[in-house]
């Protein structure tokens, strides 16, 4: 069955790595439910910071050859605010507690994904 939520795990890369962002931009056209999981340690708890790697992003999705793809799922290529928008929506921050790291980031998404 397909998904209906992408859980994002918005480390400082994600940004910067094409399939991650075909993921999202997948998601996005599909209208799938985008729950962003934010590391408490990343430079993107910064919103700016994040709005600029957004808008570096944005620059190469044709690089990339990321439009096609958007073409091709007959969707246009979204905005920098399109983009904010859907990682900030669902987010949930998961604070790193070096014993229980598996343990809390289980629990930040367990009860999101599970069937009720």
């Amino acid at each position: 069955a397909a998904s209906k939520i992408l859980i994002v795990f918005l480390s400082d890369g994600y940004l910067t790595r094409p399939n991650t962002v075909r993921e999202l931009l997948r998601a996005m056209t599909l209208q799938k439910i985008i729950i962003t999981v934010y590391d408490e340690r990343s430079v993107y708890m910064d919103k700016d910071v994040l709005r600029a790697a957004i808008d570096a992003a944005c620059l190469n999705l044709s690089r990339w050859g990321l439009d096609g793809d958007l073409a091709a799922w007959g969707a246009e290529v979204p905005t920098t605010a399109d983009f904010f928008a859907a990682l900030t929506a669902q987010p949930l921050l998961w604070t790193r507690l070096p014993a229980f790291m598996k343990v809390t980031l289980q629990a930040c998404v367990t009860s999101l994904v599970e069937p009720k």
